[in-house]
């Protein structure tokens, strides 16, 4: 720390027009390929991104407009630094105040990010073509020997439809499959008597339905009353297989308890139930995905620790941050490890960050 940091006189122009001269540089050659206007304010707000960091690493922590007063910045100057500081992963508020996170810490989290996202896609990229493969080769050739005549149906309005249901429920013998976008607000207790029938019932609904209680909760009593459940990250719409020979649709989209379309041959429907089983193929079991994260059981000191941990801290600089042993910092780490049935400090920082947002912490 220098002689003005520890007087509490921080050089903000030096450092402003010495840090627009390296921003100004480093970007010089992609920013050729922008707009003039854009130039200029990625250069301000690069350059206020700048001086906040190094002021706010010089005094370790501190409070967002201390630290920018220290930095000779206000207002939207001083809010656009911050939100370049955010979106690059290089700062955390932690009780109100700002910490740093290392470069390579943040590096390292936009890499893994990354790879996420491309191996998601190409999961996705394999789900489809292995769909696409068994429609081209299994059910178009099997159509095309059989020329068995698709027979479609709508029925408009809540009667007409309930009608329909009612009658290719008393005949159904084996199986029903379904996916919803939402909670079917008559679904739940349908579904539940023809699991009492013995018949075999799978309902996919969306992931998203976990973060509202009341409704994690009747997913959880349909899953108890014979029903298996699963969830999956996206439903692309609402579909009733029943016993691989009718499909239900809505008859206009997202709208199933007004008007619905059935679909009867074999061919057809053959098609639907393969996307289904992608989809089932796909999704989580509700035991699995309704299942208690680990980071809910931590405690405050835990948090704390695996808190600076991510931000690059060595086990001495946690313990000099939260005032405790540096031994005590070893045994929380310990005691992760052994919780997570990890091997390593990095496979508990992995095993977190898949389950866990840093608001958290």
């Amino acid at each position: 720390m220098t002689d003005d940091v520890r007087d509490g006189r921080w050089k903000s122009k030096a450092v402003t027009s010495e840090t627009m001269d390296i921003v100004t540089e480093a970007l010089r050659a992609p920013m050729g390929r922008v707009a003039a206007a854009r130039q200029r304010d990625e250069l301000r707000d690069m350059a206020a991104a700048v001086a906040l960091y190094e002021v706010a690493a010089a005094y370790g922590s501190g409070d967002c407009e201390d630290i920018a007063r220290k930095a000779g910045l206000e207002g939207e100057r001083a809010a656009a630094g911050w939100r370049t500081l955010q979106e690059m992963g290089l700062i955390r508020i932690a009780d109100g105040r700002v910490e740093t996170v290392d470069p390579e810490t943040a590096l390292a989290v936009v890499m893994g990010r990354y790879t996420a996202n491309v191996q998601e896609q190409l999961q996705s990229a394999l789900a489809v073509n292995d769909a696409t493969q068994k429609l081209l080769t299994v059910f178009r050739p099997a159509a095309a020997r059989r020329q068995e005549q698709v027979a479609v149906d709508q029925f408009t309005g809540p009667a007409g439809r309930d009608r329909a249901l009612r009658d290719i429920a008393a005949t159904l013998r084996d199986t029903l499959d379904t996916a919803y976008q939402g909670m079917a607000c008559d679904a739940p207790e349908g579904l539940a008597r023809l699991a009492r029938r013995g018949i075999r019932v799978r309902a996919l609904y969306p992931r998203t339905m976990l973060s509202a209680p009341g409704q994690a909760r009747r997913l959880q009593d349909l899953s108890d009353m014979g029903v298996t459940v699963r969830v999956v990250d996206h439903v692309a719409h609402d579909m009733m297989v029943f016993d691989r020979h009718t499909v239900c649709l809505p008859g206009s989209l997202g709208d199933i308890s007004e008007s619905m379309i059935r679909i009867r041959g074999a061919v057809l429907v053959q098609s639907f139930a393969s996307i289904y089983e992608s989809y089932w193929q796909r999704a989580t079991p509700l035991s699995r995905a309704g299942a208690r994260p680990h980071h809910a059981e931590m405690s405050p000191q835990e948090r704390a620790v695996v808190r600076l941990m991510t931000n690059g801290y060595s086990d001495d600089r946690i313990a000099r941050k939260l005032g405790i042993e540096t031994t005590a910092v070893q045994d929380v780490m310990t005691s992760l490890m052994e919780r997570l049935g990890a091997g390593s400090r990095f496979e508990v920082g992995y095993k977190l960050a898949r389950e866990l947002d840093p608001r958290d912490l």
